[in-house]
């Protein structure tokens, strides 16, 4: 669209229009893609990202079957979107916060997960593993992907 625009060779004059284009007035200035508001509505969007996501998780089936059996690699692959989805979207915890019980950290040993999420060294890591896993895959359930039957839902 914006090559289309750039090559618009149409008649033009050179001296300016009454309300003429430009920066100033973007609704008549050729260089600018015009858009509908449909087009950009929330539920645009959220099909978008519901196929991209489909899209992802296909991809990752794919890369993963070509080393393990059907049932692994659909295991692999839903760990890999879950993994993505929590990296985007999941909940961060202060980091005084241990975001596996939601108890200060205070004096106890903590690990520093890679998300930015600490976690007490004890019962609190599973919890939280068991939790952000639990999230990511309401998320993908609503962008309309299906967990594989062996997957473990608490």
């Amino acid at each position: 669209m914006l090559l289309a625009a750039l090559a618009d060779t149409g008649e033009q004059d050179n001296a300016p229009e009454e309300g003429g284009g430009g920066v100033f007035n973007p609704r008549n200035n050729g260089a600018t893609a015009q858009h509908l508001m449909a087009e950009s509505s929330s539920d645009h969007t959220d099909r978008t990202r519901s196929a991209d996501w489909r899209a992802r998780h296909r991809e990752a089936l794919v890369y993963w079957s070509a080393l393990h059996s059907a049932e692994d690699a659909a295991a692999l692959a839903w760990g890999e979107v879950q993994s993505r989805w929590h990296r985007l979207h999941g909940l961060r915890a202060p980091a005084w916060q241990c975001a596996g019980c939601g108890e200060p950290i205070g004096r106890l040993t903590a690990l520093d997960c890679a998300d930015g999420n600490r976690v007490h060294l004890d019962d609190c890591l599973l919890a939280f593993g068991e939790r952000w896993r639990r999230e990511a895959t309401t998320g993908l359930q609503a962008h309309g992907l299906v967990p594989p039957p062996d997957c473990e839902l608490p």
